[in-house]
């Protein structure tokens, strides 16, 4: 999309497939669909820094955007510091285990544009599964297939690694700068523009399960999870943080004490009586409050159930030097 003459999705849509053909060797041909005389017409038009790189590079500012050889799309986040939490005018019970404090990230790092889709977990390959996120409880097999593999392939040097991401690195990009309560300000009315969420029509698909769903606010997606990137962004280029699938964090849920801060904070297991993972984000069958960008919940990972087809997942790329003392 930055090279020389490319100006128009025509013109986009032919230099790929000269690529594509090119790279093969003549045994590939690009698929083309919907390219219609009048979209071929329509400009290029992308605010996007896009960093063209094998390995992963180290960014220079928020939003640039850098493609594994996995064809997943990251974002960069800079070092800086926020307050992570729910607001401490927010006395409702479930703001309790999400008192506000003060974190520092002493380092950069890549987060995943889109929540992981069903092609890249070696799902279902349909056309309509593609670029649906994928439902899972379990992420462990998936990380090490994806380090193995970037490595084997000369694209992970040593000192990198995908993760899941901190719940303080979650929330610092889910944010992108912002201390509201949701990623673009504090109007839940404007909720539907950016989440798949408890909304309307969920409502009406299932009153009876579903009654707790908000009756004038519509995002247009009923039961489960619909296709990445349907909705608005954040200022760091980042889809579906509200809603969609809850998110799996490193972090597991601890009540006593609730949010860590600090510098890198990331909780670990301190009892056996607390082992579920952190979630965040909200899902497609969460209240509105509970897409927050400061709100927590929980769920014991690797435990099948069906009926809570609710959870996913989101990939942090970044170094593993030693923090800065």
């Amino acid at each position: 999309m930055t090279s020389p003459g490319i100006d128009t999705i025509g013109q986009l849509v032919d230099a790929v497939g000269e690529h594509v053909a090119r790279a093969s060797g003549g045994k590939q041909k690009a698929l083309v669909s919907g390219a219609s005389p009048r979209l071929r017409r329509l400009p290029v038009v992308t605010g996007i820094e896009f960093i063209g790189s094998t390995a992963p590079p180290v960014g220079t500012r928020a939003g640039q955007h850098w493609v594994n050889g996995r064809g997943m799309v990251f974002c960069w986040c800079p070092p800086g510091s926020f307050t992570m939490g729910l607001p401490e005018t927010d006395t409702s019970p479930e703001a309790a285990d999400a008192r506000p404090v003060q974190v520092t990230l002493s380092k950069g790092f890549w987060i995943g544009k889109y929540e992981v889709t069903e092609f890249q977990a070696g799902g279902r390959h349909g056309a309509k599964g593609r670029n649906l996120p994928t439902v899972t409880t379990s992420f462990e097999k998936f990380l090490t297939e994806l380090n193995e593999g970037q490595r084997k392939a000369g694209r992970l040097p040593e000192n990198w690694k995908y993760h899941l991401p901190t719940e303080a690195q979650w929330e610092y990009a889910a944010r992108a700068g912002r201390s509201t309560r949701f990623f673009f300000g504090d109007d839940v009315a404007d909720l539907p523009r950016h989440a798949n969420f408890a909304d309307e029509t969920l409502l009406k698909e299932d009153p009876a399960k579903f009654f707790y769903g908000a009756p004038k606010l519509n995002d247009g997606v009923g039961k489960g999870p619909t296709a990445v990137g349907r909705y608005l962004p954040n200022d760091w280029g980042l889809h579906d943080v509200h809603g969609n699938l809850a998110e799996f964090c490193r972090d597991k849920f601890v009540r006593v004490p609730p949010l860590v801060g600090g510098i890198d904070p990331v909780q670990t297991v301190v009892n056996q009586k607390e082992r579920n993972c952190a979630l965040r984000g909200g899902s497609w069958c969460s209240l509105a409050e509970y897409c927050q960008c400061g709100f927590r919940n929980e769920r014991r990972a690797e435990i099948a159930a069906p009926r809570l087809s609710y959870t996913g997942l989101r990939v942090v790329l970044e170094t593993q030097e030693e923090k800065p003392q």
